[in-house]
């Protein structure tokens, strides 16, 4: 705003006030003398009205009487003597015919008429002798009324023109000058700043008025300005070293230019991706027009870059081909409106090395609409893929060995139950020539009885780790089912006793196999009955939803399991009991983590829940699907 300009802004302000001070004076001078003349107009026409009234009364008469004597001379007298009145035109004598016998003056064009019966008593009756018509004009009274008007109104606006002058004068001092001074304080300010203008000197205008008032607001306004300037420097100073001092490389860019040309764009584009694809010239077109406004140390120094200058000159050496999906990702995040992008890039140094990148772009808070400020953040994460490679390396080479393993041992145990049925079928028909020889040993029986039951026990443990290795190796169907089907056919091959309380709330759909979840419920149900304690047994499944999905509960009122076994309680042939007390060799247990670790679960031993034992079991999310209609038949 120019100096001029603020000058000239108190005079228009103030001309205006006076221009409508007189428009307004004038305004009410016209309607105030309207109003007086129009009522001395129609005082003068009362007037003017009353003498033609005293025609009828004065003259009339006489005229009657000369008519009637055809004295055409004295008649031409009292027409003379009637025009010699104020405001007469014309005189005017008809006959009883209606035609003119006398007439003096000129018809007026603004007259009023008056019409006189002229009549005389004759032989007792009354003779008709004619009309005397009386024609008197209105222009005196019109151009009497206009030339007082016009003296008025020029009255009038001399005494408004006075009056402007004089409040022009008076307000001069009090409101243009102080005005002047405002104004321009108002544009140092602005062009200055707060920092470098000085505050206004209240001396010059008088205490406690309104402009006094106005200039000490804007002092006050000015000191808040400075504060929140040297306080704006400073943070944007520490901003600024924090920005350069980073330890990761950090890009400030402006996508204002993408985003308006992208948005031309928008009335073409149905599928952005569809678009990108079959554009590349225009998204390549896109990226020429970021902008960089800053890049800070790290960013340097991770681009071998010399300085500044010379990244920002050779920035397009940087990107790669590989780069290109991620400024794609970016232009998605645009166009959906979105604010935050995390993404995986590959660029390139300055001196040729190629560096895996992880990149994270953030519209800056406040620059939503403008996308003015764009911050992108670069960690270079080429080490940590190159360890995490040689780590999927690792485990696929675990995963192989494993799988070895378990073939292995799903072919050892299958091989070893054949030769262990025949230590128990021999050590049978050894018993049964000892028998029969007439000369048993009770040494001899007791050795073959203990070679029996632990070669039935190694039966029993190679057949428990065939079904473990089994579960490894075999390949089953997964589908979307109720998890109440797996426990029902658990419930169907457990020999419940009489008196057992089952209590069984709702259970969620999962994705699994039914047949190896109804082996899992089989094994945790079958414990529960083996391990019970003395009073009524009672089980309880029961689910409940988390973050992880879904939680299902086993818990039973039995004999429990000491928390110092926790973490060995699901080891192969873990056994807690001796073989005397339970029945059974230690796999049920492995066998359902095993089950779990297959569906991507977990189970875990509550030890916390007392008395009795609690297995809890965990079961990812199944995804949205149609679940089954109708129970189906286990695989």
């Amino acid at each position: 705003m120019s100096s001029a300009f603020i000058m000239r802004r108190p005079h228009g302000v103030i001309g205006r006030l006076l221009r409508r001070v007189i428009l307004a004076g004038g305004i009410a001078a016209l309607i105030l003398t309207s109003a007086l003349l129009y009522l001395e107009y129609r005082r003068d026409l009362g007037v003017l009205m009353d003498r033609l009234t005293q025609i009828e009364s004065s003259t009339l008469p006489s005229i009657a009487e000369n008519v009637w004597l055809e004295d055409r001379e004295r008649l031409e007298l009292v027409f003379k003597g009637l025009l010699q009145l104020p405001g007469m035109a014309q005189v005017e004598l008809l006959d009883a015919q209606g035609g003119t016998v006398l007439r003096m003056g000129q018809a007026p064009d603004h007259a009023i008429v008056q019409v006189f019966a002229l009549t005389r008593p004759y032989n007792d009756r009354l003779m008709d002798l004619g009309q005397l018509r009386v024609s008197a004009t209105t222009a005196p009274l019109h151009r009497r009324t206009l030339e007082r008007l016009w003296g008025i109104l020029a009255a009038n606006l001399a005494l408004i023109v006075v009056l402007v002058a004089a409040i022009y004068a008076l307000t001069h001092q009090s409101v243009i000058r102080p005005l002047r001074l405002i104004a321009l304080y108002a544009e140092e300010l602005g062009r200055q700043g707060p920092m470098a203008t000085p505050e206004q000197d209240l001396g010059q205008f008088h205490s406690g008025d309104e402009m006094w008032e106005l200039v000490r607001t804007l002092n006050l306004m000015r000191q808040e300005l400075a504060r929140g300037h040297q306080e704006l420097a400073a943070n944007e100073q520490r901003l600024r070293i924090l920005f350069s001092a980073s330890p990761v490389s950090l890009w400030e860019e402006d996508f204002s230019a993408v985003a308006a040309a992208l948005e031309k764009h928008r009335p073409n584009i149905d599928d952005i991706d569809a678009w990108m694809q079959a554009n590349p010239t225009e998204v390549l077109a896109l990226a020429d027009m970021v902008r960089v406004i800053d890049v800070n140390d790290a960013t340097i120094s991770m681009h071998h870059a010399r300085s500044r200058e010379e990244l920002l000159r050779r920035l397009p050496l940087i990107f790669t081909p590989e780069s290109l999906p991620a400024f794609q990702a970016q232009l998605r995040a645009l166009w959906m409106g979105e604010t935050t992008l995390t993404t995986d890039t590959v660029v390139r140094t300055l001196d040729g090395q190629l560096r895996q990148i992880l990149l994270r772009w953030k519209v800056a808070t406040g620059d939503e609409q403008t996308l003015n400020r764009v911050i992108v953040s670069q960690e270079d994460i080429t080490e940590r893929k190159a360890w995490a490679n040689q780590l999927e390396d690792a485990l696929a080479r675990l995963r192989a060995s494993n799988a070895e393993l378990e073939r292995v041992t799903f072919v050892t145990a299958h091989d070893l139950l054949e030769p262990m049925r025949a230590v128990i079928s021999f050590s049978q028909l050894i018993e049964r020539h000892v028998r029969a020889s007439g000369t048993p040993s009770t040494e001899l029986s007791d050795d073959l009885s203990y070679l029996q039951a632990a070669a039935l026990r190694m039966k029993l443990q190679i057949e428990g780790m065939n079904r473990y290795a089994s579960i490894c190796q075999e390949q089953v169907v997964m589908q979307l089912m109720p998890l109440s089907l797996a426990v029902n056919d658990a419930l169907q091959k457990v020999s419940l006793p009489d008196d057992i309380v089952l209590d069984i709330g709702e259970l969620p759909e999962i994705i699994g196999n039914r047949r190896q979840l109804a082996d899992l419920f089989f094994q945790l149900i079958e414990n529960s009955v083996k391990f019970r304690g003395g009073d009524k047994l009672h089980i309880s499944i029961a689910a409940l939803q988390v973050r992880e999905g879904w939680r299902v509960t086993v818990s039973d009122n039995g004999i429990g399991i000491d928390p110092a076994f926790s973490q060995s309680l699901f080891d192969l042939f873990r056994r807690l009991h001796g073989p005397g007390q339970y029945s059974g060799v230690g796999i049920g247990l492995a066998l359902c983590r095993k089950i779990m670790e297959r569906h991507d679960g977990h189970i875990a031993f509550d030890s916390g829940y007392y008395p009795g034992a609690r297995l809890v079991l965990t079961f990812p999310t199944a995804p949205l699907a149609t679940p089954l209609a109708t129970p189906g038949p286990a695989l």
